[in-house]
């Protein structure tokens, strides 16, 4: 019986905490939905961007060669894509380097590179590219295009 006259004598105190409580709820409801969209996005974004690479890989035909590989690794269509070879040219050369790498300078590389798809050219072979000294480290700049037609680069050492 005391338990409902207090609640009778404080209906409007606790009529109040209620709707303080269901403010601060919704408050917080209002920042993990935000959170949650702002979280689709990136995953959105980061689910149809390319990522174009370049390395170094042998050949699994030939055991001695070494082939220069520009993978696209991200998970949407690289276009326009353009490789830059930034090397010590006498380097490549002393180390019978492929001609084609050594006068990359720029210029378009390829139209189009579908996610997963790699294309690979001869690069050299390894005991010329290894011989004493071995071949300098070199960088290949790769620029590229995703489907928004943004520019992307990526540097490779």
């Amino acid at each position: 019986m005391w338990l409902i006259e207090w609640l009778n004598s404080n209906h409007g105190f606790i009529s109040a905490t209620a709707t303080v409580v269901i403010a601060c709820f919704t408050g917080i409801t209002v920042w993990l939905t935000k959170t949650l969209a702002d979280e689709n996005r990136l995953m959105r974004k980061a689910g149809t961007e390319p990522k174009v690479v370049a390395y170094l890989a042998t050949d699994p035909r030939r055991s001695h060669a070494i082939n220069f590989v520009m993978a696209n690794v991200g998970r949407g269509l690289a276009k326009n894509i353009e490789l830059t070879i930034d090397g010590d040219i006498n380097d490549f050369v002393a180390h019978s380097v492929s001609s084609a790498f050594r006068n990359c300078s720029g210029g378009r590389g390829t139209d189009m590179l579908p996610q997963g798809e790699r294309i690979q050219s001869f690069f050299g072979l390894g005991p010329t590219l290894l011989l004493s000294p071995p071949l300098c480290r070199f960088t290949a700049l790769i620029t590229y295009e995703d489907l928004n037609e943004k520019t992307h680069e990526n540097s490779c050492l």
